[in-house]
């Protein structure tokens, strides 16, 4: 589906605006990230695990079942509607998994965790699926009911996962003290704040062109839609490998890691404007992958490091509202750029953001994040405190 949604929304419209609001209809859902979060850490994390999968697979196999009833293509605001559906399903899968990961691993051991939990969903999400996603371009149902069906199985293997109960204050507070409790702590963290106005400043930017790769691959190189499938697996490659070996890049990299990988990616931004060679942009977008794949394990163990377990769920989903939400007005700029002035000024203006962020947040970016590069776990009386 990940490049199902937008190829289909491709073969609708060439607008590169209406196909960036694919990609931003899958992020509007976050704005309700922190309820959500805050719903989840009340309840046993395993069957949010399993409901959410479960409405998931039945979504597709409804949208399955309609585009083999329906001889036309459907039209791109209901692609932006199952993009939605899709979105919003996955935040209470995101918000149970920061209570489930830490629960199963040691503290020294989140990065490696992680790791290869990233390594696995890029596997899956984009090296494996998108050889799939290719055929739904003619608007073909195979790949929507292969998906479906990922998702009843994911349903079921998680059935074997131990219960994972919310803490017993949860079960005494109401839901309005739960948000209110989360958006506190989280305005209290300095550090939490400061990872997460540089992450969506940095991902804000980097959906300007995530929501136009179609465009850059069909348009500007020029290349057959075949081409739009390997080219998702070749960055999905990257990042497998960013995150197969970001637990021994951070030990070496410690608080910079965010700096290092942020200004890497620039320079492979830049090295894509102005060129229609296609080794060249397939190279530099694979490597800014591999940069990716390594920032998101950082994050996420830190995250999991810093907030308190009983309000993991809530307070990891606002951040990922924050990250999410900038990216939707960025893919709607994004399609603009590239609609006006070109994918050329787009990498340049993404670039150059790049190199602002670090600029402005590398500083306090290390001295806040120190502290939580390795150690234990944030205890529950820091959580109750808090």
């Amino acid at each position: 589906m990940a490049v199902g949604l937008p190829l289909l929304a491709r073969e609708v419209s060439s607008d590169p605006l209406k196909v960036a609001a694919v990609f931003a209809a899958g992020r509007v859902p976050w704005v309700f990230a922190l309820v959500v979060g805050s719903l989840v850490d009340r309840c046993d994390a395993r069957p949010v695990l399993v409901g959410a999968d479960s409405v998931r697979a039945a979504s597709l196999l409804l949208f399955g079942w309609w585009l083999i009833r329906s001889d036309d293509l459907p039209s791109v605001w209901l692609i932006c509607v199952i993009s939605a559906i899709l979105a919003l399903f996955s935040i209470s899968f995101f918000a149970a998994l920061q209570r489930v990961v830490p629960a199963l691993v040691g503290g020294s051991e989140l990065e490696k965790a992680n790791g290869y939990l990233d390594a696995g969903v890029n596997t899956g999400e984009q090296f494996v699926g998108p050889a799939m996603g290719a055929y739904f371009a003619a608007g073909g149902a195979i790949p929507v009911l292969v998906d479906a069906a990922s998702f009843a199985i994911s349903a079921t293997v998680l059935r074997r996962l131990p219960s994972m109960p919310s803490s017993p204050t949860a079960e005494m507070s109401s839901l309005r003290r739960d948000v209110a409790t989360g958006w506190n702590w989280f305005r209290s963290s300095s550090a939490m704040i400061v990872l997460t106005a540089a992450t969506a400043a940095m991902t804000g930017l980097q959906s300007f062109v995530l929501a136009t790769e179609v465009i850059i691959v069909r348009d500007t190189l020029k290349l057959p839609k075949f081409w739009f499938g390997p080219f998702t697996a070749i960055l999905a490659a990257g990042a497998i490998f960013g995150s197969l070996v970001a637990a021994r890049l951070i030990a070496r990299l410690g608080s910079t890691t965010f700096s290092v990988t942020t200004i890497t990616g620039a320079l492979c931004f830049l090295a894509c404007a102005g060129t229609r060679s296609v080794p060249v942009v397939f190279g530099a977008m694979t490597l800014q992958s591999f940069t990716i794949g390594v920032n998101n394990v950082s994050n996420a163990a830190l995250r999991q490091r810093a907030v308190p377990v009983p309000l993991r769920g809530r307070v990891i989903s606002l951040i990922r509202t924050f990250v999410f939400g900038v990216q939707i007005p960025g893919a709607l700029m994004g399609g603009w750029l590239a609609a006006r002035h070109g994918t050329d000024t787009l990498f340049t203006v993404v670039a150059g953001g790049f190199i602002g962020i670090v600029a402005v947040t590398a500083r306090p970016l290390r001295r806040l994040l120190a502290p939580y590069q390795a150690g234990p776990h944030p205890t529950v009386e820091g959580a109750n405190a808090a």
